[in-house]
C-alpha cells in the first residue's frame, strides 16, 4: 500500500501571505488578524484533504498524545446482531450491557522523540486506563517502572466471571509467608502494585517493553502500535479518498472496491494472532459483484485548531453498500433482518484524542512485587518455555 505523505504547512504557508498588508492601508490590527483568519479559515474549507493530513501529521509527529476508544452504541442492537448470528454463548449476555459503557483511554508521553519514533521505554511513559461499567483497571509504565490497580469487586461485579469473595477465601488459605499474599490483598483492595524499573530490568521485561514501543509485539492492542497503526490508515485514506469538510468534522469517503483490499491488510497487520476464519477477507470476484459501483465507506475526523481530536466510524453504513439484486432469496430475507437490527441502535467505533496532557507520574506509593517474584520470573527469562507459572501460583 503506497503512502503517501502530505504536508500542509506548504498549504499554510501559502496562505498566510493573504492576510498581510492590512495595517498598511491603515485598518486595525484586530481587524488585519480577523481578516487574516477568515482566509485561512476559507482555504482550510476549499481544501479538507490538505487540512486533514496536517493534523494526522501533527499526530504522528507528538511527543504526547491521550486517545479514548469506545463503541457507540446499545445492547439491544448487540443482541440483536448476536441472535442475527445464530450465536448462543450465555456468556455474552452481561458484556451486552457492558460495551455500550466501556472505553479504552491511553496516554503516551515521550521524553526524547516523537511517539511514532520512540524505541526506548526509559523515555517512553503510558498510562492505560479500561473502563468496564463502573469498573476500572489501570496499567503504568513510567521512566521503566511498571504499575497497576483495579476496581477488583466492582470488576467481577460488572462482568460476572468471579466474585471478590471468593478471592479473599482463595487467600485465607495461602501457606503462612507467601510472598503474594499481601499482594494479592493490595491488588483486592484496589491499590497500587508494581514493580521498579530496577526489577523490571532484573525480572527480564526490560527487552519484552523494548518490542512493545517499538511495536514489534504480537497483541494487537498494544499501544505502542497505534501511531505505526494511524500511519498505515493516514496513507490509505490519502491514496483513495476523496475530503469534504462540514464545521469541524471532514468527511473521508472511500470507494469500498478500490480501497477493501488495503483496508483488510491493515486490520490483519495489527491482529496477528486472529485465526484465519477471524481474519478480515480479501474481496472474491463473487463478492466484488455484490457491491453496489458506487459504494463508499464514509470516515468522519474532527479537526479543531489544527488538532485531529475525533475519530468516527459509522459500521452500520454497510447496509448501503450491498447490491441486493444479487441477493438469493433467502439472503434478501437475512439481509433485510440485518439491516432492521439496526433500528435498535447505532454502531460506531469513536475515538477521542488530545495533544500535550502532560507526562503520566508514578503512583505515589505502591506495594513492591516481592523479590521472590521477581527472581523467578527472571529465570523464566533465561529459560525460554520454561513455566513460569508456579511462581505465581506460590
Amino acid at each position: 500500500m503506497k503512502t503517501t505523505k502530505i504536508w500542509a504547512g506548504l498549504a499554510v504557508a501559502g496562505v498566510l501571505p493573504a492576510g498581510c498588508g492590512g495595517d498598511e492601508e491603515g485598518g486595525s490590527t484586530a481587524k488585519s488578524d480577523e481578516s487574516k483568519a477568515e482566509k485561512v479559515d476559507e482555504k482550510e474549507q476549499d481544501d479538507p484533504k490538505a487540512t486533514l493530513m496536517d493534523a494526522l501529521e501533527k499526530s504522528q509527529q507528538a511527543q504526547d498524545l491521550t486517545t479514548v476508544m469506545k463503541l457507540d452504541t446499545s445492547s439491544e442492537l448487540l443482541r440483536a446482531l448476536q441472535d442475527e448470528s445464530g450465536s448462543t454463548d450465555p456468556s455474552a449476555d452481561k458484556f451486552m450491557d457492558l460495551l455500550p459503557k466501556s472505553s479504552l483511554t491511553v496516554h503516551q508521553f515521550s521524553r526524547d522523540e516523537a511517539l511514532a519514533e520512540e524505541q526506548d521505554p526509559q523515555d517512553l511513559d503510558t498510562d492505560m486506563v479500561l473502563q468496564l461499567g463502573s469498573a476500572k483497571v489501570e496499567i503504568r509504565m513510567v521512566e521503566g517502572g511498571l504499575y497497576a490497580r483495579a476496581d477488583v469487586e466492582k470488576l467481577g461485579q460488572e462482568t460476572g466471571l468471579f466474585s471478590a469473595d471468593e478471592l479473599r477465601s482463595s487467600l485465607g488459605q495461602a501457606p503462612s509467608g507467601d510472598p503474594t499474599a499481601q499482594l494479592a490483598h493490595d491488588l483486592l483492595a484496589g491499590k497500587w502494585v508494581g514493580m521498579t524499573a530496577e526489577q523490571v530490568e532484573a525480572a527480564g521485561l526490560t527487552e519484552t517493553l523494548e518490542q512493545s514501543v517499538a511495536g514489534q509485539s504480537e497483541v494487537a492492542t498494544d499501544p505502542a502500535q497505534q501511531q505505526a497503526m494511524l500511519k498505515d490508515l493516514e496513507g490509505l485514506v490519502d491514496e483513495h479518498g476523496e475530503f469534504t469538510r462540514d464545521g469541524d468534522v471532514i468527511t473521508a469517503a472511500l470507494p469500498v472496491e478500490k480501497s477493501w483490499d488495503d483496508f483488510a491488510k491493515v486490520v490483519n497487520k495489527y491482529n496477528p494472532d486472529a485465526a484465519e476464519d477471524e481474519k478480515m477477507p480479501m474481496l472474491d470476484d463473487e463478492a466484488r459483484q455484490r457491491i453496489k459501483d458506487d459504494a463508499t465507506a464514509e470516515i468522519e475526523f474532527t479537526v479543531q485548531d489544527g488538532d485531529l481530536t475525533g475519530t468516527t466510524i459509522d459500521l452500520a453504513q454497510f447496509t448501503g453498500w450491498i447490491d441486493e439484486s444479487s441477493l438469493e432469496d433467502d439472503e434478501k430475507q437475512e439481509f433485510a433482518e440485518v439491516k432492521k437490527s439496526f433500528d435498535e441502535g447505532p454502531l460506531k467505533i469513536v475515538s477521542e484524542t488530545q495533544i500535550d496532557q502532560g507526562s503520566p507520574t508514578a503512583p505515589d506509593s505502591f506495594t513492591e512485587v516481592p523479590q521472590e517474584l521477581v527472581d523467578g520470573m527472571a529465570q523464566g527469562a533465561q529459560q525460554p518455555g520454561a513455566a513460569s507459572s508456579s511462581t505465581l501460583d506460590g
